[in-house]
């Protein structure tokens, strides 16, 4: 997935090194996924592509069924990042690599939707 992310900016970083002469400016997380992106070949890419394939076949097939016309029976409730609470105070850790798909990440590679509800909670800043 980061060699689209990587790839997808191309033009914008080859235009803005070219206007401004340096490259843009990147966040933690977004130079996080550039890098990696920017290292994975197009033959990579392409077998990373194959192979999850074949994991959006096995989950279709042993996880959400699809029905004829609901598309499927299943729904999967999970956790969403930490449930701790994330202030917006402290700094962000610094991005890594769980070596497997995260949570963020199992919609989009199965090419399903996804709802995320937020939890309310009395944060320590705004009620104070």
């Amino acid at each position: 997935m980061c060699y689209d992310y990587y790839h997808g900016f191309d033009d914008f970083r080859a235009e803005y090194e070219s206007k401004y002469g340096k490259r843009p400016f990147e966040g933690p997380v977004l130079n996080y996924r550039w890098e990696i992106g920017k290292e994975v070949t197009l033959e990579e890419y392409n077998a990373y592509r194959e192979e999850l394939k074949v994991f959006q076949k096995w989950f279709d097939d042993n996880i959400f069924s699809k029905h004829p016309n609901t598309m499927s029976e299943a729904i999967m409730i999970m956790l969403y990042g930490s449930a701790n609470p994330k202030y917006r105070d402290v700094a962000n850790e610094n991005p890594s690599s769980s070596g497997t798909i995260g949570e963020k990440f199992i919609s989009p590679a199965l090419g399903i939707p996804q709802l995320v509800l937020p939890c309310q909670y009395f944060s320590r800043l705004s009620s104070s």
